[in-house]
């Protein structure tokens, strides 16, 4: 019954003497960490809140049912003095073929 030794093996206890014969450095007590200023931003743009409000109030598309912005709506179609919002030109085609089977699912 032999012992067979590969050069890995030699290198890897060969690196871990070293290892243990080396010490951490301990961090000096004197570092200084200059101080900072705290930067705050405070403030409002009334014009974001005011966007904010508007493209909050979406509509329904009364053909598939989809949330709609108004201000971004792919097409609008006015009906019976209503006006409806559409996510996209085919909804709109569909209302517009029918409208009073969708008029009356949904009034925006």
């Amino acid at each position: 019954m032999g012992i067979t030794v590969t050069s890995t093996a030699l290198t890897v206890v060969a690196n871990a003497d070293r290892l243990r014969g080396t010490r951490p450095r301990a961090d000096p007590d004197d570092v200084r960490i200059p101080a900072t200023d705290a930067v705050v931003g405070v403030g409002r743009d009334e014009n974001k809140e005011d966007n904010m409000v508007e493209s909050s109030q979406k509509r329904t598309d009364p053909v598939c049912g989809m949330g709609v912005d108004p201000a971004t709506a792919a097409a609008n179609v006015e009906h019976d003095g209503i006006t409806y919002y559409f996510c996209s030109t085919r909804c709109a085609t569909t209302f517009t073929a029918n409208p009073h089977k969708y008029a009356s699912a949904t009034t925006s």
